[in-house]
C-alpha cells in the first residue's frame, strides 16, 4: 500500500500529466509522525511539535559510520546548498543510530567539522530504545545492531534504512525517497510542491 502510493507521487512529480498536481494529489499523506522526545546536538529538548508550520526532511546515519553515511551526508549538505532559496522554510533532521558513542558534544562537533552546522540543520541523538522506536515506528526504518567489521579492527557498522522521509508542516510522511541522485532530484521536487502549497 505504501509502495504504491510512493509509486503514484514519483509519477505525478516526474509531471507525466503535463500540468501541476496540487500537493494533495502528488503527495498522499502515508502516515502520521508520532510525538516523540530526544535530544539535539546543543542537548535541549526536541520533539515534532517544535517543527509544527514547517516541512522536514529527516534520515538516519551515525557519525562513525564507515559505509552509506558519508556520501549520504555530503549529498544532504550539496542538497541543503541547491534550496538556499527555501531553507527557512525547512528543516534537515539527522537522527543517530549509534547514541553510544554519538552524545550532544559529538554531534556539534561533527556538524562544526564537517560545515553542517546551520539553524536549519538539527542533530539528534537520545536513549537508544528510543531511537529504535523512533525510526521503526515513526519513520518506517530498519535499525539493526552495532557489529564489528572484522576481528582486527575496532571500527564497526550498524546497519539502517537510507531512505530520506519527507514530512509536511502537520507532522505527516508525504514520501520516502532513495539517496541517489534521482532520490534527491524528486525530494527536491516534492518539498518544492509542499512549500508552494
Amino acid at each position: 500500500m505504501v509502495s504504491l502510493s510512493i509509486l503514484c507521487a514519483v509519477n505525478l512529480l516526474v509531471g507525466g500529466c503535463g500540468h501541476q498536481k496540487k500537493a494533495e494529489e502528488a503527495l498522499p499523506i502515508l502516515a502520521n509522525v508520532p510525538n516523540f522526545e530526544l535530544r539535539d546536538e546543543l542537548n535541549r529538548s526536541f520533539s515534532p511539535t517544535q517543527l509544527r508550520g514547517k516541512a522536514w526532511v529527516t534520515h538516519f546515519f551515525f557519525t562513525s559510520c564507515p559505509s552509506v553515511c558519508p556520501l549520504l551526508m555530503t549529498k544532504l549538505s550539496n542538497f541543503h546548498h541547491k534550496t538556499q532559496d527555501i531553507q527557512m522554510n525547512y528543516q534537515i533532521v539527522s537522527i543517530t543510530v549509534d547514541p553510544e558513542t554519538d552524545d550532544p558534544k559529538t554531534l556539534s562537533a561533527y556538524a562544526k567539522t564537517n560545515h553542517y552546522a546551520s539553524p536549519n540543520w538539527t542533530f539528534l541523538t537520545g536513549d537508544s530504545s528510543a531511537i529504535r522506536q523512533v525510526a521503526v515506528s515513526a519513520f518506517k526504518q530498519s535499525i539493526g545492531t552495532r557489529k564489528q567489521i572484522n576481528a582486527n579492527s575496532s571500527q564497526y557498522d550498524i546497519l539502517h534504512g537510507t531512505h530520506l522521509v519527507l514530512v509536511d508542516k502537520n507532522s505527516r510522511i508525504r514520501g520516502f525517497f532513495a539517496n541517489d541522485n534521482e532520490g534527491f532530484t524528486q525530494l527536491e521536487k516534492a518539498l518544492r510542491l509542499l512549500l508552494e502549497n
